[in-house]
């Protein structure tokens, strides 16, 4: 037999409509809850804003795994990268293929140029490499890998843009004519791609790179040979280049993960006071229901519905505002070499919901524990 609600309330019209076939107490912790509105907006406000702030947080660490990712991950497959201060000579190149502990050794020249089409022009930086090469790939927007063409260019996207050029477009690269053959979209390290044999049609100043595979342990060998090699600069090796950009994008994991705990403590306190708040505004009614041989089981699944109402209508309002408030956020730090992309994908999303969803039932359950310290007799009696 159901047991009949307090009839000292009214759910307003619409929530009654939806709330037609619900529990009498279903309908009593809705009704009170809606009761006194500014508090109900307020709290989901606050948790709208909790939502915000874990969502953009999330979009932050996303999107500098993305960087970190389609540089080390998708683009460079080589361990190091010697640098030159011109091309090496075939001598050079060589003794350094003979050393037993160095592989796959292939040329990677770097041309500062001025790229220009239909009158307008930017600078950009020119990889020239072996059109077959497995130790750089690159992607187009797609996702899908490209080939470096033997006579044409591979323009990056965010250049391509700027300057109104597009696939099967003349470029000029310091005025020597490039076919587009195909557009590359790259967040970091911007490089546009021709073969070595076309490279040879440019004049202008270059710095010769050689890019490599080798062990860990026969670094220290390779750079005691370097220092014996006319026209060596420096290297680069790129578990070191890894490892430093990892450190520097760590201070990102430790600035979101306290705004996430932070976010998490705001929208935990809003609802656990929310709860407690509506909860001693029926006490009387409650500890009537108490002695009725209502559990407190059954009052907490029905006040529940509270706590899945701002659930609900915070993440409706805090999943979108923090859509924009993520990419405005990114586009303000994102520079012309890097771009921090909006990378979050079904599972930020899910994962922002749980968080919630978890700090809202343990914000309730706190809340629910004081209905155990209540004297049921004296509070009946002293409201009467």
């Amino acid at each position: 037999m159901t047991r009949p609600a307090p009839v000292s309330f009214r759910i307003p019209r619409l929530i009654a409509a939806l709330t037609k076939n619900a529990k009498p107490m279903v309908k009593f912790s809705v009704s009170s809850l809606l009761r006194n509105k500014a508090r109900f907006l307020f709290s989901v406000i606050c948790v709208a804003a909790s939502v915000m702030m874990i969502f953009s947080s999330f979009a932050f660490i996303t999107s500098k795994n993305h960087i970190l990712r389609e540089l080390y991950d998708e683009r460079i497959h080589y361990d190091c990268q010697l640098f030159f201060d011109e091309q090496p000579d075939e001598e050079t190149v060589e003794a350094l293929r003979a050393l037993p502990f160095v592989s796959d050794l292939q040329p990677l020249v770097y041309y500062e140029a001025e790229i220009a089409f239909n009158g307008r022009s930017e600078s950009g930086v020119v990889n020239a490499m072996e059109p077959d090469t497995e130790l750089v790939h690159v992607f187009g927007a797609d996702g899908s890998r490209l080939e470096v063409p033997e006579d044409g260019v591979i323009l990056e996207a965010h250049l391509a843009k700027s300057i109104g050029a597009g696939v099967g477009d003349s470029v000029s690269i310091d005025g020597v004519p490039f076919r587009v053959d195909a557009v590359s979209d790259q967040s970091v390290s911007r490089f546009h791609y021709i073969s070595t044999a076309a490279a040879e049609r440019l004049e202008g100043e270059s710095l010769g790179c050689l890019i490599l595979n080798i062990d860990e342990a026969d670094e220290q060998k390779l750079l005691a040979h370097l220092t014996e090699t006319d026209g060596y600069l420096y290297s680069v090796f790129t578990r070191l280049s890894y490892a430093g950009n990892a450190k520097v994008f760590r201070t990102y994991d430790i600035a979101t993960s306290i705004i996430i705990v932070f976010a998490i403590l705001i929208g935990l306190t809003i609802v656990y006071n929310t709860t407690q708040t509506n909860l001693l505004e029926k006490k009387k009614e409650l500890c009537v229901l108490r002695t009725l041989g209502f559990q407190r089981g059954e009052i907490s699944k029905s006040w529940f519905v509270q706590s899945l109402l701002q659930f609900l209508c915070s993440c409706a309002v805090g999943l979108p505002v923090g859509i924009i408030v993520a990419k405005t956020a990114l586009g303000k730090i994102s520079t012309p070499g890097r771009e921090y992309v909006f990378a979050n994908g079904p599972k930020e999303y899910i994962f922002t919901a749980v968080l919630v969803f978890a700090y809202i039932v343990l914000s309730h359950l706190l809340a629910m524990n004081s209905l155990k310290h209540w004297n049921i007799v004296e509070t009946v009696k002293e409201k009467e």
